[in-house]
Order: structure tokens, then sequence, then C-alpha cells
């Protein structure tokens, strides 16, 4: 199965021929199901796939074995988004392991899971997608709820869809996340495309975070 496709246009007579290079289970890869794929600050390819975070560096592939022995809850492999934040650490979602963050200084594993006993917790095993804002806060989209990562004590604020508030979100499978230039955070989920400024209302008054929202609806 073909993992990667690297593709590459060589100058010639019309028209443009494009040659593709292949990255396969054979060159390295743990999968040749690729789910998400970033380029780091250092020039390195990160590739998640159905079973593992790798990095490929142009000549060979590296597995970095996320699982923690004796956690049950790090069991997960299968990989569904990537980003490198500010600090350069590789933060990634699995499908049922929560999310995990790689510090690229010591290559060691920090894991976040769901604890149903802890409201403070990642609010869903399942992680669809990641996204770091131009504030660096970073913002976590599952299955179950928007999440904000809270650095100062490993903890986070979730956000769910409450229908008696027309403010909140209108689902609460997040499966998208990526920020205006403006600033405004938007959010694809299962039932339509939601804007919400977020981190920008937590500090305003609320006649102001009032109308604030009023206006940002009038311009759609």
């Amino acid at each position: 199965m073909i993992g990667l496709i690297f593709l590459s246009t060589i100058e010639c007579a019309q028209p443009t021929q494009v040659k593709f290079d292949h990255l396969t289970v054979e060159d390295g890869l743990t999968s040749g199901s690729i789910n998400d794929i970033i380029q780091d600050s250092r020039g390195f390819m990160w590739f998640g796939t159905n079973s593992g975070l790798n990095r490929y560096d142009g000549y060979e592939v590296k597995f970095y074995n996320s699982i923690s022995v004796g956690d049950e809850k790090s069991q997960s492999l299968f990989v569904t988004s990537l980003i490198e934040d500010g600090k350069n650490n590789i933060w990634f979602g699995t499908k049922s392991g929560g999310v995990s963050k790689l510090d690229r200084k010591t290559e060691l594993f920090s894991h976040y899971y769901h604890d149903p006993e802890d409201s403070n917790s990642l609010s869903n095993q399942y992680v669809n997608d990641i996204y770091e804002d131009s504030q660096g806060i970073i913002w976590i989209g599952t299955e179950h709820g928007l999440n904000r990562f809270n650095p100062e004590d490993n903890t986070f604020t979730s956000y769910y869809h409450d229908p008696e508030d027309s403010a909140s979100i209108n689902d609460d499978r997040i499966t998208v996340l990526h920020e205006y230039p403006t600033g405004t955070l938007w959010a694809g989920t299962r039932k339509g495309t939601l804007i919400r400024k977020i981190y920008q209302m937590m500090r305003l008054p609320i006649l102001l975070m009032i109308i604030l929202v009023q206006r940002e609806r009038e311009q759609i």
C-alpha cells in the first residue's frame, strides 16, 4: 500500500511532466494510511498514521512509540492530527487515546486524557483536530466538545452545545479548527460552521461581549 506520494515538476517543453516519488512501509513508515502531515521548524516531516507517529529526515523514517507501559489510556497509536507549537513541541491527537505532546528537548511524552470524574480534563478521548492560535493557545476539537489547554496547571476548559444558549457551539463534534487573521476562531462541526472569539470574550464585560457577538452575526 502506498503511504505517501511526493509531487515534483520537471522543467521541460510543454506540457509539464509530473513525477511522483513514493515513501512507503518498505521505507520505514509504520502504516500505509496517513491521516496528517506537517513540516516542523527544523525541516523534518512528521506523519500521523494509523499505527503511530513517524518522522522523516529526508533519508530515513523514525517511529515514535508514544505508548506508556502500564498506562492503559495511552494504548492508541492511531494518530488523527498534528501540530508544532510555538515552543517547537509536537502535539498529536489520537482516535481513542486523547492527546499527547512530545517535548523536543527531552524526547519525552506528556499524555492528556478524558477523566469522567474530572471536569478539567480533556472532554473526550477521540481527537479530531489540534490548533495553536496567534496568542499561543492550544485548542483541541474532539468528538464531544471543544477544549482550551491551560498550560499553567495542565488542565482544560471545555465548551459544549447548550440548547438553551444560542451563543454556544452548535454541535459537540468538532471536526476542524482555524483562526481568521482578525483573531476569530473558526470551528467546523457536524452541523455546519460556527464562529466564536472565545479567548477574546473572556476578558470583556458582558455587555461588550453581547455587542461583539451581534456584530459578528450581522457580518455573516
